[in-house]
């Protein structure tokens, strides 16, 4: 994974993710952590698309606030890094930025990815009717 492929604006998430790992002093970065980043991003695409969705984006920022309270803390810890879930998310992100052929990779990929998923973001998304087509639409549109 290159990271120099991401987007300036996908770059700054994964940053506000970890940033938010930290805060909370979860050990590692979960996908959830960095939809949230993507989600308050100013001027940030993810927060269009969610809408466009009929996704309401308070009600999805509670959702993913509430399943980072319930992740694992460390108390002193400092070595925030990246878990294999989001590794495996932003790998199939580049997957799918070379299967559109799309020389970088944008933040509404990381959306895609993780429906292709069957970890907490995953399912999150298919509970609130997100499915691959209706985001690859949205997506299109915006």
């Amino acid at each position: 994974m290159n990271i120099d492929k991401f987007t300036t604006k996908f770059q700054s998430a994964i940053a506000d993710a970890q940033s938010l790992a930290i805060g909370k002093d979860n050990p590692y970065i979960e996908p959830v952590h960095l939809m949230l980043a993507l989600l308050k991003q100013n001027d940030g695409s993810i927060a269009p698309l969610v809408t466009a969705l009929n996704v309401p984006v308070a009600k999805l920022t509670s959702e993913l606030e509430s399943m980072i309270n319930r992740l694992p803390q460390v108390q002193g810890g400092n070595n925030t890094q990246p878990s294999q879930q989001l590794i495996r998310l932003l790998n199939q992100c580049d997957k799918l930025s070379q299967q559109f052929g799309d020389n970088f990779i944008s933040s509404e990929l990381f959306v895609l990815a993780a429906l292709d998923d069957n970890g907490d973001l995953g399912k999150l998304f298919k509970q609130l009717g997100l499915t691959k087509e209706k985001v690859t639409a949205a997506i299109q549109n915006i």
